[in-house]
């Protein structure tokens, strides 16, 4: 019995430690996403406030061109390529939150269910290792009284085999 009380004991301190440790992971995980989320919210801030000749002048150059002539869609390319550059900033950024979102729904999770493991159930398991001290020095004794039980009587005494670990 104290053999398979034992195991449930190991059992749930496994469990116990793979848990914070995932919810450690978990909480890194959305430190940094959170990070990459202001980063890029304050990067869209910054574009925002910039006004559009700025954000051409910068990244992309603005052109005089006469309608038709080889290098007005040259700069139509450019002029796509910098809205698409914006576009895939703000995509960015919704997938970071969604992300972000995800995980910190994942980590209230685990939190909750670590909270099901309340006081009373780490003193049942104090309760159970000191029962199963207690057991294991009382099959002691009585190993040692039967030994000197069957010296008395003649009879040959057989060590059982320990699985204990």
């Amino acid at each position: 019995m104290y053999n398979t009380l034992f195991k449930r004991y190991q059992k749930e301190i496994k469990i116990r430690k793979e848990q914070n440790e995932m919810i450690l992971e978990l909480t890194e995980k959305t430190q940094k996403l959170e990070l990459q989320l202001q980063d890029a919210k304050q990067r869209i801030q910054q574009l925002e406030k910039l006004p559009i000749s700025k954000k051409e002048s910068s990244s992309c150059p603005r052109r005089h061109v006469v309608k038709g002539s080889p290098s007005s869609s040259k700069w139509r390319s450019k002029q796509q390529s910098c809205s698409s550059s914006h576009l895939e900033l703000l995509l960015e950024s919704e997938r970071l939150r969604n992300e972000n979102l995800k995980i910190a729904k994942e980590n209230k999770m685990l939190k909750n269910e670590l909270a099901g493991l309340d006081k009373g159930f780490f003193d049942e398991i104090e309760d159970l290792k000191y029962a199963l001290q207690e057991s294991v020095k009382l099959n002691k004794e009585y190993e040692k009284c039967f030994q000197c039980i069957s010296a008395k009587y003649g009879l040959t005494f057989l060590q059982p085999h320990r699985n204990l670990k």
